[in-house]
């Protein structure tokens, strides 16, 4: 997989998001589970696969670069790759996780969302005993 998720569209296929560590029979049991399923994640799929609908809008992003600096400012082509990324980050992050709580046979967990984001991405975040 890219060392970069985040900067190029995700693949059509979603069905392998495994690290390659994995054996082929334990990908293949996570990723084929019948035909159900398969309708399933294809309209999933469609749902999620439009480029127009994005998680930041332009105006949120600019808004939010002038609370950071007042006089900077993102030209049309900076804020769609901006939000390109943004999009594809957060796909790849929920398609994980939601891959992670499928293996454990439970609901997705802010637990599969520290250990997505940890393993993947080497982010934490700081223990705080309210979130627990």
């Amino acid at each position: 997989m890219n060392n970069f998720p985040w900067f190029d569209e995700l693949p059509d296929n979603y069905t392998d998001l495994s690290s390659g560590n994995e054996s082929e029979s334990s990908a293949f049991s996570l990723s084929s589970s019948g035909k159900s399923n398969q309708a399933a994640s294809d309209k999933e799929h469609l749902c999620s696969s439009s480029t127009k609908c994005h998680i930041i809008g332009v105006a949120n992003l600019n808004r939010f670069i002038k609370k950071i600096d007042k006089a900077a400012s993102m030209d049309d082509q900076a804020a769609d790759l901006v939000a390109k990324c943004v999009n594809t980050f957060v796909k790849d992050v929920s398609m994980r996780l939601v891959t992670l709580a499928k293996y454990r046979n439970a609901e997705p967990s802010t637990l599969d969302l520290k250990f997505t984001l940890k393993r993947e991405y080497n982010m934490e975040f700081p223990h705080t005993t309210n979130f627990e």
